[in-house]
């Protein structure tokens, strides 16, 4: 795809967004109103603002993203949220309403149906040279958080199946075909795995909380290891995320926006309350950065930062 055609869907989107449209993608992430800490109850992040797609669908009712060229395309990170944010609505109703529960099912019917043999699921633009596979780690945790949720209400063991061949693979190696890798400091989940890694940081997050609902749901000594070593070197990778004044949005060094540092906020929030144990290092990074965010000039910087960051670096695909 040429540069041209990215730059001209790039700035649509930021005309869109200063003249209050094409918001979805970027609806605030607070917090789940009904997350629960320790209970495989609502979703971690609120994500009920997925519910409202206004886009494309299939004809069984799956949202279609369009990629850069104006295609539709299957993203599975889009259809995992939207269940996941039905699934919070449908606790917010008492669980009466069955239009929500049906919309977490449809999500869940098209991963078991999508889930390909390695128990992953391709993210389209994953197939381009400068990434060493195909498959994300933040979309294989979310698939296994929704798929254990729908599972504990309709006792389907093929949604059990379809989470733990997900969660095996989101464990695997990236040089075996996976989305981890270990460092000295515990294993890191690759939201993309990249050429070089580049680990960014909200979908790692989002990772461990599907490694953590799985944990939940059939606890062993395997899984609160890796749970353990994700922790410990997710803690020891956060002072790397920090600009001083700003958080970045993934290793390499690319900023975060504003609505990626306020993610992260309600990401490290979350974790506080999920593991008491380690939430005095959460929140340290929580309440700093948060100071960050509430500084109106450092907000105005980081736009024109980032947005430069894009204009001299643009991205090679982009999701609609």
């Amino acid at each position: 795809m040429s540069r041209l055609r990215v730059y001209r869907v790039m700035i649509g989107r930021w005309v869109g967004m200063l003249l209050g449209r094409n918001t979805y993608f970027h609806t605030v992430q607070g917090v789940g109103a009904a997350f629960k800490p320790g209970e495989l109850s609502g979703y971690y992040s609120d994500l009920t603002g997925k519910t409202r797609w206004q886009g494309l669908i299939d004809a069984q009712g799956i949202i279609l993203n369009r990629d850069t060229e104006g295609n539709p395309v299957y993203f599975p990170i889009s259809i995992i949220q939207k269940g996941l944010g039905h699934w919070d609505s449908w606790l917010f109703s008492q669980r009466s309403d069955g239009h929500h529960l049906e919309s977490v099912l449809q999500a869940c019917r098209w991963l078991l149906q999508h889930q390909d043999q390695d128990g992953g699921w391709t993210i389209w633009f994953a197939q381009a040279p400068r990434f060493r596979g195909p498959y994300s780690a933040m979309a294989q945790g979310e698939a296994v958080s929704l798929l254990l949720r729908a599972y504990s209400v309709k006792d389907d063991p093929d949604y059990l199946s379809a989470a733990q061949r997900a969660l095996e693979l989101m464990l695997r190696d990236v040089e075996s075909g996976g989305t981890a890798h270990t460092n000295a400091d515990g294993l890191v989940l690759e939201e993309f795995v990249m050429n070089p890694l580049n680990t960014i940081l909200n979908g790692w997050i989002f990772a461990l909380y599907g490694l953590y609902d799985a944990w939940l749901v059939e606890p062993s000594a395997r899984l609160e290891g890796a749970l353990n070593q994700s922790l410990n070197a997710l803690i020891a990778a956060l002072p790397h995320y920090d600009l001083g004044w700003w958080t970045y949005y993934d290793s390499a060094g690319n900023l975060s926006s504003p609505f990626y540092q306020q993610l992260h906020l309600a990401q490290l929030r979350a974790l506080e309350l999920t593991f008491p144990e380690r939430a005095e290092a959460f929140s340290a990074f929580q309440r700093k950065w948060k100071g960050q965010y509430t500084s109106r000039w450092n907000r105005l910087r980081a736009v024109a930062a980032k947005g430069l960051q894009k204009l001299i670096h643009p991205p090679s695909a982009i999701t609609r």
